[in-house]
């Protein structure tokens, strides 16, 4: 499964990751200019470099927080070690899955490696 992204209002993504909103009215009341980054799916650390390309394709555009769930621990614990908030625990059948939330400076953290610049000279 490939990791999928989509630009939302600020607002809706953090009602979002506080649980007040669900997926679906969370992606239809989608913005023209993006304000965050929904991550829907992230499966495991190695899909994280063509969500990193999308990523940086919004951020590009405006955004400025991301918003994400996963249920991978593996994940969970590269989120919060670059600074993510788990905001909601949710039982998602027989797994558990957490919503983060990361403003700024974590977004920031994540796309750094695709926008470091070369200190080649």
């Amino acid at each position: 499964m490939q990791p999928c992204l989509i630009p939302v209002a600020l607002p809706d993504a953090l009602a979002w990751a506080s649980g007040s909103l669900n997926d679906r009215d969370l992606v239809s009341r989608s913005p023209l200019l993006p304000q965050a980054i929904f991550l829907i799916n992230l499966p495991d650390l190695a899909s994280a470099r063509p969500a990193l390309r999308l990523m940086l394709h919004w951020w590009q555009r405006g955004a400025v927080v991301m918003i994400a769930r996963t249920s991978n621990d593996v994940v969970d614990d590269h989120l919060i070690k670059r600074g993510f908030v788990p905001t909601l625990r949710e039982e998602r059948g027989n797994k558990t899955a957490y919503r983060f939330l990361g403003g700024p400076d974590q977004l920031n953290a994540w796309l750094a490696p695709l926008t470091r610049r070369s200190k080649c000279i």
